[in-house]
């Protein structure tokens, strides 16, 4: 998705605002379409942005979203062939020991434990058959559960407003009243706010 590459591009030129913006607006649309490999991309890329503004509790909450998002698509991986669920573990890997690191940092060390345990299990599936997951969770705490929340209703509502500015803009300018022009203003201030 461009918005997301546009993101990457602007995080390692140091265009921070920008790359959240894009990395809102693909997360939003990942979120809309369904599209969970994408959705925890995006949700590890916001994650990498946090960090390197030094937040590093919301940086935890969103590498957390990114690996529960992974260990969902990973559920739905088993019936692949294995050389396929290698590639895919691969992939995410890195996510997971970020995570794991940082919760160390913070001297969270049971949930940085509970992070490598669930990278183990993937790599043991990997290449043994017969070897389950845990079932366990990640574990989301009370505070990273409200930050969440609170970040999905700001997303909810950007999406709204959105969709409204679309829609009003699809009225040609001659045939748009005052209030729509109006409207349109107040979006368009929002938005670049």
């Amino acid at each position: 998705m461009r918005l997301n590459k546009l993101g990457l591009q602007q995080l390692n030129t140091g265009k921070l605002k920008e790359a959240l913006d894009n990395f809102e607006q693909a997360l939003a649309i990942r979120k809309q379409i369904r599209y969970k490999s994408g959705e925890g991309a995006t949700l590890n890329n916001i994650g990498f942005l946090l960090k390197a503004q030094k937040q590093p509790r919301l940086v935890i909450v969103f590498y957390k979203q990114s690996v529960s998002t992974y260990e969902q698509i990973r559920e739905q991986l088993r019936t692949l062939p294995k050389q396929q669920q290698e590639s895919y573990t691969k992939t995410v890997a890195s996510t997971y020991r970020n995570l794991a690191n940082l919760l160390i940092k913070e001297d969270r060390i049971l949930e940085a434990q509970q992070v490598l345990d669930l990278l183990k299990i993937q790599e043991l599936e990997n290449y043994l058959t017969n070897v389950r997951g845990s079932g366990e969770k990640l574990v989301i705490l009370k505070p990273e559960e409200e930050i969440l929340k609170e970040y999905s209703l700001l997303q909810e509502s950007a999406i709204n407003l959105g969709i409204e500015l679309t829609k009003l803009r699809k009225i040609p300018a001659k045939d748009r009243t005052e209030t729509q022009k109006q409207r349109i203003a107040e979006l368009v201030f929002i938005e670049v706010s």
